[in-house]
């Protein structure tokens, strides 16, 4: 409580009401975080007891949860991050530069939602994903509105309040009919819109998402929940295996490899390289790409709100790991897969040194000007030429079910 009343002072914020007034504003911040989020302060608080040499089983929280718990809990989230770290970088570091590492397919997606409920489920309002590799850029996307259909008592308010502050859908409107209602059927819709596209094997890979933050409109934790409600929208079958990464490991263990194997080694490479997860994550959170034209779906673009659209945010995400790294390995970016239609190409990353040239604004990487431009993959609404075919997923689609 004392970090979070120095942190706000020194942003001038004067807590006129004593600690009681920190207490409730901490309050509100730590019901707003993730787990991800918390992970920190459970695991100070769990080391002090230890230190003072607390019997952990009996001692309980606020809302009657043991330490000794909350302690499980966090040796299991611990595991799991260090699997998920591993994972990613055994995949990405296996890649040879000449086959996988290109032609390699990852799996991103983001959750537009309403409001958190009282047992931290989130309620989906948007849903998008996209298939891309450093080769192709965007191969593919799926996108769809949701309608859960469940019960919001006592939380219109704040669904209200939060949609107006972002992406704008409607939230309990009786007029508004564009949402999917069924888990069951989107979970079809999204296997097989992952069979589509992974040309590896029959296993369902890692889908990756940025983590929580108020600020950018991202959450994993509302991936998280969607994924799991599609896992277990099918009482006949096991629970899916869906497995939901970090996009900022996948970018760092990307950027990284990819610089190991350029082409050119007249330059320091360690210069290049990202030191730290952190790092690629801010990198991410720049979104050089915010106001290319043409990116999200016919809804946010009529409301001039494509910046917060689930569909457009994961066409960014893409440009950006493109714009970081296909220069390495010498991949010409095509204009509406690797980068926006409009993107300046006159501007991108020096190859020599790794900054940027110029105004950053719309900057995007090429090796070589002239690269052709191509339709927006799975899209017959956002790109530039009429008589562009659309990907065979459009068919599959979503946005146009009712």
């Amino acid at each position: 409580m004392m970090e979070v009343k120095m942190k706000e002072e020194a942003k001038g914020h004067m807590f006129r009401g004593g600690l009681s007034e920190v207490a409730t504003f901490a309050s509100s911040m730590w019901n707003e975080m993730g787990s991800d989020e918390r992970m920190p302060y459970n695991r100070m608080a769990m080391d002090m007891k230890r230190q003072r040499g607390d019997d952990l089983t009996k001692k309980f929280t606020s809302l009657g949860v043991s330490y000794a718990t909350l302690d499980a809990e966090e040796r299991e989230q611990e595991e799991a991050l260090q699997e998920m770290t591993a994972t990613v970088k055994n995949l990405v570091r296996s890649l040879p530069k000449d086959g996988g590492l290109k032609t390699r397919r990852f799996f991103v997606a983001h959750v537009n939602y309403f409001y958190k409920n009282s047992k931290d489920v989130y309620i989906p309002a948007e849903f998008a994903m996209a298939s891309f590799s450093l080769q192709e850029g965007v191969v593919d996307h799926f996108h769809c509105f949701i309608d859960p259909n469940k019960s919001h008592l006592g939380f219109r308010f704040e669904a209200n309040d939060w949609s107006q502050k972002t992406h704008s859908i409607p939230f309990g409107d009786s007029g508004w009919d564009r949402g999917v209602k069924s888990y069951y059927r989107l979970n079809g819709q999204v296997l097989q819109f992952i069979k589509n596209n992974n040309l590896e094997d029959d296993s369902i890979p890692p889908i990756f998402t940025m983590p929580d933050s108020l600020n950018n409109n991202t959450s994993i934790s509302a991936v998280k929940s969607l994924f799991h409600e599609l896992a277990t929208s099918n009482d006949d079958v096991d629970e899916i295996p869906y497995r939901i990464y970090p996009l900022p490991q996948l970018f760092f263990e990307l950027r990284n490899h990819c610089v190991d194997e350029a082409e050119s080694t007249s330059y320091n490479q360690s210069l290049l390289k990202l030191p730290t997860v952190a790092m690629a994550e801010n990198e991410i959170e720049k979104d050089l790409f915010t106001y290319a034209k043409n990116l999200g779906c016919s809804y946010h673009e009529l409301k001039d709100l494509a910046v917060h659209c689930s569909q457009s945010i994961v066409f960014r995400w893409v440009f950006t790991i493109c714009d970081n790294c296909c220069m390495h390995l010498g991949i010409n970016l095509v204009l509406g897969r690797h980068c926006p239609h409009d993107a300046d190409v006159d501007k991108f990353l020096d190859y020599e040194t790794g900054n940027r040239r110029g105004d950053v604004a719309g900057a995007v990487s090429m090796p070589e000007r002239g690269a052709a431009a191509a339709p927006m993959p799975g899209t017959s609404w956002s790109h530039n030429s009429p008589s562009s075919s659309p990907t065979s997923s459009e068919s599959s689609s979503v946005w146009k079910v009712n």
